[in-house]
């Protein structure tokens, strides 16, 4: 029974690391989270419409199969027991044999024997050598009993680690005290590139506002999404080059992970501080003229019937910043 447990305690374990390999590996390599039914809708809405996916993928997918798979009928597959069978090479011990070794000793008479002259202590040796013979054993088992009490007593205390590992004292360790400096300068940062005002136009404009991440040490003062594939992003006070770096990495991004698909990045920048010569960057001088402009411009709603899909493209977009806040 013992065994058994073992076995299923081991092919649990087994299931959940090869589950957190292969969600490590989908999310890293193609950012796809296999615990997401809105992926897994985006990718048949993908089959569907007959648009390529990568053919790594699905050799990834197969891979992980037999993987698991196999790991666990390794396992939990039977392994037979040989049997020994030893009664073929030791002789069959007949039922009036007892232990030879106790009844050959009543052969040596003993000294007490010896002093004995009359004819009654010749005839019944077998009695009180019986006694002599079984007592010395039942003496001889209660000798090695006290001695593993021994180590019991000198068990050493528990140590309390602390969180770093390297300190025998969990109580004297305070590792936070050296990251508050750190985080604390940073979100200020984070709040003061913030512009509320810009995400509250794209959101009357229609527009599915979405996370800012860091582009190294730019951060958008707006990502937002509309129908037809279309991203926008944009800054305040930057110039044309860091905008289109950041507007290339989150393009690599799309091309690593979609195959056929074209998605549609818009830039823009309020008060540059450079002349922008490139065509996909929109240059507004203040704010008045960015919100002309979306009023302009309007986003189109999605239909009843491609509301699914637009609910999985604005997932994908969401796992494509999680992981561009990663990176």
């Amino acid at each position: 029974m013992q065994k058994q447990i073992d076995h299923i305690l081991l092919g649990l374990l087994w299931l959940l690391a090869a589950t957190l390999g292969t969600c490590f590996w989908f999310g890293s390599r193609f950012g796809f989270n296999i615990f997401s039914s809105a992926h897994w809708q985006y990718l048949a809405y993908m089959q569907a419409s007959r648009q390529p996916v990568r053919p790594l993928f699905y050799i990834s997918l197969t891979l992980c199969t037999i993987i698991t798979l196999g790991g666990l009928y390794i396992l939990m597959r039977p392994r037979l027991r040989r049997i020994k069978f030893e009664f073929i090479t030791r002789p069959k011990k007949r039922f009036w044999q007892k232990k030879p070794t106790k009844k050959s000793a009543p052969s040596k008479p003993t000294p007490a024997q010896t002093t004995n002259t009359t004819a009654p202590a010749v005839s019944e040796p077998a009695q009180p050598d019986a006694a002599t013979i079984v007592i010395p054993p039942m003496s001889d088992t209660p000798a090695p009993a006290p001695r593993p009490a021994a180590p019991n007593t000198a068990r050493p205390p528990r140590l309390n680690l602390g969180a770093t590992g390297n300190n025998n004292s969990g109580a004297s360790v305070a590792p936070v005290a050296p990251v508050a400096p750190v985080v604390t300068p940073s979100a200020n940062r984070d709040t003061a590139r913030e512009y509320p005002e810009i995400k509250q136009m794209f959101t009357d404009a229609g527009y599915d506002v979405k996370k800012t991440p860091r582009f190294g040490t730019f951060r958008p003062a707006v990502i937002a999404i509309g129908t037809g594939e279309q991203v926008w992003i944009g800054g305040v006070d930057i110039s044309g080059q860091t905008l289109r770096a950041a507007m290339d990495k989150l393009q690599g991004v799309f091309t690593d992970t979609l195959d056929d698909i074209e998605i549609t990045i818009n830039g823009f920048i309020i008060a540059p501080t450079d002349n922008v010569s490139d065509d996909d960057i929109l240059t507004f001088e203040n704010a008045d003229d960015l919100k002309s402009y979306l009023m302009a411009h309007t986003n189109t709603p999605p239909e009843a019937d491609e509301r699914e899909n637009y609910d999985a493209y604005s997932q994908y977009i969401d796992t494509v910043l999680d992981y561009m806040e990663k990176i």
